[in-house]
Order: C-alpha cells, then structure tokens, then sequence
C-alpha cells in the first residue's frame, strides 16, 4: 500500500499482499471511513486517518520483509549463490595475465575479455595489494 499524497487516499497492490494483511487493511479503511473527515475545508481531521494507514503501511512493511528475509535465508541454507553471478577461471586468468602485462587501459582489458569494468578494477586491486591480502 502506498498514499497517494496529493489526495490522502491509499492505493494498494494487492497482488504483493498476503490475503491477511488484505484483510487487516480492509477492516482498517472501514473503521477509517466511519471517522469524521473534519470541518469545511479544515483537514486537520484528516491527520489521524493518514497516521493510521502509516501504522498500517509499516506493519504490511514488516511483514514483506520477513518473508523477503526468510526466503533468502532458506536459499542460503541450501548453498545457493546470491547476487552476481562470477566471471570464469579463464576469464579471470586472461584478465590477470593482461594485468600483469600491463600498457593497456582497464577498460580496453574489459572490453576485450567480455567482462565488466568493475571485475577489471577488482582484480588489478587484489594484484597492486600482493598475495597475503583479501580484497574487500
């Protein structure tokens, strides 16, 4: 659920929501609507309803989070690899032995070999630092 600022209203995507806090949000907006909205064109009774559905947009927020949470700790468990997934042992042979050569720009070295700047970067820095230290 997000609140559209410009006219205080809520706007959910419930295809991101579990069925219980769809309903949870449900039996909220019903009591939100049975409150007084103020007086003439003041909006200051307004207030509480936003501050309600902020309550209720943290919780829906704690509760995607542990489930984000607990899905990647099962996949870790399982030995899964997480993120990027790493260039070859080839690939980063190549890159060190062009490294090692020298003359060539970074990026030209990761232009040739097929693989990003930053993998280029990462190992020229494990091999500027000598072989007794961990990069990052």
């Amino acid at each position: 659920m997000r609140l559209d600022i410009i006219n205080l209203e809520p706007v959910f995507d419930t295809a991101m929501l579990d069925r219980s806090v769809v309903a949870e949000t449900n039996i909220a907006l019903d009591l939100l609507a049975d409150l007084p909205a103020g007086s003439g064109h003041d909006d200051s009774g307004r207030y509480g309803d936003v501050q309600m559905l902020r309550v209720i947009a943290e919780f829906e927020r704690g509760m995607i989070r542990e489930r984000i949470l607990a899905e990647l700790f099962g996949v870790r468990s399982q030995g899964k690899h997480l993120g990027r997934a790493l260039i070859s042992t080839a690939k980063t042979r190549a890159v060190r032995e062009a490294l090692l050569v020298g003359g060539t720009s970074l990026r030209r070295i990761a232009a040739e070999h097929h693989v990003g700047l930053g993998s280029v970067q990462r190992l020229s820095r494990v091999l500027l630092s000598g072989p007794n230290r961990h990069s990052r």
